[in-house]
């Protein structure tokens, strides 16, 4: 379950705000000509998703704190930056 950057585990309740994780990644720029960087702790993958809902590309990220991922190839128009961490899944929007 996710909401506002808060990712609580489908298999466990939580019985106090300790046991909330706050997911938080930085997703810049927001309006995108060549590339976008995330920056966010462990990072698995990056996606770039049209809002169609079609993934357009993904990158694997193993880990690291900060990836670039070129946007180049993307047509104008709005899409959504799926970042995957070890704590949680974030979407954020960015504009080409």
């Amino acid at each position: 379950i996710q909401a506002m950057g808060v990712v609580i585990p489908e298999d466990e309740v939580p019985i106090s705000i300790d046991d909330v994780v706050i997911v938080e990644a930085k997703v810049y720029p927001t309006k995108v000509s060549t590339y976008v960087t995330i920056e966010a702790a462990d990072i698995i993958s990056v996606s770039i998703v049209g809002t169609d809902g079609k993934v357009i590309t993904t990158v694997n990220a193993q880990g690291n704190n900060s990836v670039v991922v070129p946007t180049i190839g993307l047509v104008q128009g709005n899409y959504f930056v799926q970042v995957v961490t070890s704590h949680g899944v974030i979407v954020k929007q960015i504009m080409k």
